[in-house]
């Protein structure tokens, strides 16, 4: 998967046209990050047949312990909501020593590589910083930046970046990955198809296959409560866990749904249609997934109580 940008970025490196920093941007659960550290274990291979997974190298890249790379995420395995608000930002402390590491040579006489996941969580400050970064690269630097919100970074940092585009692969594509993984050809086909196109939600569901079921009773609760009155609408989202991320996961699954809802009012058949509970007509549905998508760009980027959210949606359904 992913054939034409892995093309790209090998050409780049192997006719010595490597940019020093690139942005890995699409929707979630694609295989950028993924990408991203099969490249350097591409640029830091010692085998021939690059890369090869078994060298030192290789091995020590997958488990983020290769002493010329460097990983830096946020930090959300929190207590309290406010500690996971904070933690969710990568702020301006890990891009100083994301700068510092970068300032030694290399260990290995090569290049010094960074990944920054979901790169949109650097605060503002975290950002204005970076930017220095980006500015004066020194030595032999490679820095990606893996997001799916690419418009949340400042313009000065994508302008001097080069981007990458990730796109939702077909069924086909996923099926047969899953198969090369040893996955039957009955199963890789039920995943492929419920995956929506992300190979990352693919391997979520053959890894934990309870999280397909919770997905599933989590959808039969939400289509019952939605055919309720507000007051079962309010009791319902009282009773809800939203942090840690059950907000964006509620969000989604009822994003996936009016989706399928729109791509049965075009006509186009599905294998797994999804039940219409109410009869929506398609404004009606494309107003939802609007709404939906805004309702979660608010809560990433402002302090909106996810109760309220979910609330202000489910009054609209």
């Amino acid at each position: 998967m992913h054939q034409k940008q892995w093309e790209f970025l090998k050409n780049k490196f192997d006719n010595d046209q490597l940019s020093h920093a690139y942005i890995f941007e699409g929707p979630d659960q694609l295989g950028k990050q993924f990408l991203a550290k099969e490249f350097i274990k591409y640029i830091h291979c010692i085998d021939s047949l690059k890369p090869c997974q078994n060298c030192v190298n290789c091995k020590l890249i997958e488990k983020e312990n290769f002493p010329d790379l460097l990983v830096v995420r946020s930090n959300a395995s929190t207590t309290s909501l406010k500690e996971q608000v904070d933690n969710m930002e990568i702020d301006i402390s890990q891009i100083r020593s994301a700068q510092n590491f970068l300032s030694y040579k290399s260990y290995y006489g090569s290049f010094k590589s960074m990944i920054i996941d979901n790169a949109d969580r650097m605060n503002v400050e975290a950002q204005s910083c970076f930017l220095k970064q980006l500015e004066e690269p020194k030595g032999k630097t490679i820095m990606i930046l893996v997001t799916a919100k690419p418009q949340m970074l400042l313009p000065t940092i994508f302008s001097r970046c080069q981007a990458v585009k990730f796109f939702l692969a077909s069924a086909g594509e996923i099926k047969k990955y899953l198969e090369s993984k040893n996955v039957t050809e009955k199963k890789a086909e039920y995943l492929a198809e419920l995956s929506e196109g992300k190979p990352g939600r693919a391997l979520q569901f053959l890894e934990n296959s309870a999280a397909l079921e919770h997905e599933q009773k989590t959808l039969q609760d939400l289509l019952q409560v939605i055919n309720s009155d507000l007051a079962t609408k309010f009791q319902y989202v009282k009773k809800l866990n939203l942090e840690e991320g059950g907000f964006n996961r509620i969000m989604e699954i009822l994003q996936r749904y009016f989706r399928y809802l729109l791509l049965q009012k075009n006509g186009i058949l599905l294998k797994n249609p999804a039940v219409e509970t109410k009869a929506f007509t398609m404004g009606q549905i494309k107003k939802i997934i609007t709404l939906i998508e805004d309702l979660i760009l608010q809560a990433s980027v402002t302090n909106t109580s996810p109760k309220l959210a979910l609330e202000i949606l489910l009054m609209e359904i």
